[in-house]
């Protein structure tokens, strides 16, 4: 098996999201936000982590956040739709169940200042365990730049998810390697092989 370089592009599904009081400032980064089609996770019942960034959010002011989870992503392309499928929801706080969500840019987790809001927000409770998909609609993102996707269950509903569709983005930016990788290039599948390249002065 011939090694390329673009082997160091593999980006690994993060385990899950971040979730509870701390999730805003403990969330995971997805370098390659393609890779999350198909990614099946779930709401849970570990609290919220305030202050809920849906209050500025024009078409969702009037929501509340009760088991917020999150995701960051790193920008490839100017615009992005996410579709999300909720299914198998429980009812939190009153009939109505679904899962609410938004796309934001996040420089302070602490104040509600610190939160743009870069797409859509979707807030629709319904009374059904499996309500209809739904897509945040992301503009004016800038490549290289880190946005969060932040999930909610309505009501407190602990739902299953799929990202069933990911379109706008272009995969991750190829490294900028400051020289040629160093090593074996014929190797079996499963070894452990060491690399070097040059290191850059400056």
């Amino acid at each position: 098996m011939v090694l390329l370089p673009s082997i160091l592009f593999a980006q690994i599904i993060p385990g899950g999201p971040s979730d509870g009081p701390n999730g805003c400032d403990d969330r995971p980064l997805i370098c390659d936000i393609v890779t999350l089609q198909g990614y099946s996770g779930s709401t849970s019942a570990s609290g919220a982590d305030q202050p809920c960034p849906f209050q500025i959010n024009p078409d969702c002011a009037g929501s509340t956040c009760e088991n917020n989870i999150w995701f960051d992503f790193t920008a490839t392309a100017a615009t992005m739709d996410i579709t999300i499928d909720p299914f198998n929801c429980e009812p939190g706080g009153n009939t109505n169940m679904g899962i609410q969500g938004a796309i934001y840019q996040i420089d302070d987790c602490s104040s509600l200042n610190g939160f743009t809001p870069v797409s859509n927000c979707y807030s629709l409770g319904q009374a059904s365990n499996d309500p209809v998909p739904f897509t945040l609609f992301a503009t004016g993102l800038t490549p290289g730049e880190t946005y969060t996707i932040m999930l909610d269950g309505f009501g407190g509903a602990i739902c299953q998810f799929t990202v069933t569709e990911v379109v706008g983005q272009n995969g991750v930016f190829p490294p900028e390697l400051p020289g040629p990788l160093v090593g074996p290039m014929d190797v079996c599948p499963g070894a452990i092989i060491e690399y070097c390249m040059p290191v850059g002065i400056g």
